[in-house]
């Protein structure tokens, strides 16, 4: 009941708050989109994993997928999954 009184009243002094609690579910859902994305380039669910946490992407900073996401980017690196996706398939 403490904590719950506490992030009350947290909340009602700053809006940062507020943004933070969101955060977390922002990355979640990010991370779900992009993953979603890469499904169409990537249908191995193992190799996609290791391509989002490890592989950087030149096009995009030298930075991972999941950099990417944490750094509130993901539109930017689904447009380009969209866009290799279209490259592959010949849609140009």
């Amino acid at each position: 009941m403490v904590l719950l009184t506490w992030w009350r009243r947290a909340q009602r002094r700053s809006p940062k708050v507020d943004m933070l609690a969101r955060a977390p579910v922002r990355l979640l859902r990010d991370t779900s989109l992009v993953l979603a994305a890469a499904r169409r380039v990537e249908p191995d669910r193992a190799r996609r994993l290791a391509w989002y946490r490890e592989d950087p992407i030149v096009a995009l900073g030298s930075r991972t997928a999941e950099e990417l996401v944490a750094e509130g980017e993901a539109a930017r690196l689904i447009a380009l999954i969209h866009a290799i996706d279209a490259a592959e398939r010949g849609g140009h």
